[in-house]
Formats: C-alpha cells, structure tokens, sequence
C-alpha cells in the first residue's frame, strides 16, 4: 500500500519508570503470634537463671528469643512497585495473592474469608493514614482522598 501520509511519534512524558522494590515483612497474624506464646511458654529458663553473670545470661536470653521469633513467625518477602496505592501494605499484597490462589482452585469459601480480612486491614490501614493528617497538609489530603475516585 502507497500513500503519501508521513508520521511522527513523539514521547515528551517526562515519567520515571516503574520501579519495583522487594519488600520484607515479619507475619504477625494471630496464628504465628500463638504459635510463638506457645513456643515461649515450654521454653525452659534454667540454663538461663543458672548463670551467675548478667550479661552472659541476657545474652543467652537474646540468642534464644532470636531463635524463637525467627522459628515461628516467618518473614516474607513481596515486590511492591512504586505506583502500588499506599493501603496497600506487603501483608495485604500476600493475602491478594493468596485469595486469588484459593479462587483459582475453587475454594471460594476461604477466599471470601480472606476478602473480609483484606477488607478490614485496608480500612485500618486507610484510617491511620486519615488520622495523619491534619488541615494544613492540603497536598497530603489530596493525594490520600484521590483514591477514592
């Protein structure tokens, strides 16, 4: 096909790209909380109350609390993008995904379940975002209230 038509494309948008950044996070849910209360309520302190210097028995007692917390509660790790809305925290990030698994595989129960709890931590997460600002932070409270539109 001839034609006499020339064009030209110009890119002038001066955006950044998107940057995408891993984001750890410990799962402090009330499951991993309990199984850690569980785990520190058999632990055993004598080999910790036996020893006669103090600095050596709170270092023990570091080490094995350590060793504890990073047993029972799991530190997770989620990419998040740099245009990810700010009520988007990592812990909701991975409860999406694991919804949209558990929808996949049909289990729509749990899934619903999962979409209640998403539900309630984005609404904390929107409401101490709302208690932050303050009627001189104009700017702030626009960008907060434009997701809403």
């Amino acid at each position: 096909m001839k034609t006499d038509h020339h064009a030209l494309v110009i890119n002038c948008a001066d955006t950044i790209p998107n940057v995408s950044h891993p984001s750890p996070f410990c799962d402090l849910r009330k499951p991993t909380i309990d199984a850690l209360t569980r785990a520190l309520n058999t632990l055993d302190l004598s080999c910790i109350t036996d020893l006669s210097d103090v600095d050596l028995a709170y270092d023990k007692f570091l080490t094995i609390t350590t060793h504890l917390i990073n047993s029972n509660i799991p530190l997770r790790t989620v990419t998040i993008s740099d245009n990810t809305p700010t009520y988007i925290t990592p812990l909701v990030k991975s409860l999406l995904r694991i919804r949209n698994k558990q929808l996949r595989r049909g289990k729509t129960t749990y899934a619903h379940s999962l979409s209640v709890k998403i539900g309630k931590l984005i609404a904390e997460t929107r409401e101490k975002q709302h208690s932050q600002v303050s009627h001189k932070d104009i700017k702030k409270t626009l960008v907060i209230c434009s997701f809403f539109y």
